[in-house]
């Protein structure tokens, strides 16, 4: 395991233990479903991946999050390679911008790691699996309490057995909160 992929289970494993100075707010609280949609981009790479995916996650508290991703993205230059990524995710929420009504939190950056795998499929080869690891900044806008929008920046590091790569993603979607 490389340096980066060892930070980053370490940056998990403390969100695990980070208490809260805040009081709580019961209101953020619970099961969300999320739509994602969005781009990734491989450094070495002239071309990029489009596509689309779902979350389902659990906001354990109003400074913390854990949530499950799958995406599926397709290659914009033709080729007919396309990636499968599924990671489990945490989110830290370390303060909010801006409040809502009814004492809800409407607008709230955070922060967020994840690990988990990716798939590499392609006309020519096989399936190819490996490591992924990322970590980024997001923000979410609860426009009321079920419905919101949110939007992520990442970077991570995929390794397989051919070797290994970066890329940069921009991820948007919609909330649910159940």
């Amino acid at each position: 395991m490389n340096r980066k992929a060892l930070f980053a289970t370490i940056l998990m494993i403390q969100a695990l233990f980070i208490g809260s100075a805040q009081a709580e707010d019961t209101s953020v609280t619970g099961l969300y479903l999320q739509g994602v949609i969005g781009t990734s981009f491989p450094d070495e790479s002239d071309y990029s991946y489009v596509g689309g995916g779902l979350s389902i996650g659990y906001r354990a508290s109003s400074w913390f999050a854990a949530e499950l991703q799958a995406m599926y993205q397709a290659n914009t230059g033709g080729s007919g390679a396309a990636i499968g990524q599924y990671t489990v995710d945490t989110k830290l929420y370390p303060m909010p911008l801006l409040s809502g009504g009814s004492g809800r939190t409407a607008i709230e950056p955070y922060l967020t790691v994840g690990l988990g795998g990716l798939s590499s499929f392609s006309d020519s080869s096989d399936t190819e699996t490996g490591f992924l690891w990322k970590i980024g900044l997001g923000t979410d806008w609860m426009l009321t309490e079920k419905w919101g929008f949110f939007a992520e920046y990442d970077y991570g590091e995929a390794s397989s057995d051919s070797g290994e790569f970066s890329r940069s993603a921009v991820t948007l979607g919609t909330t649910f909160r159940f």
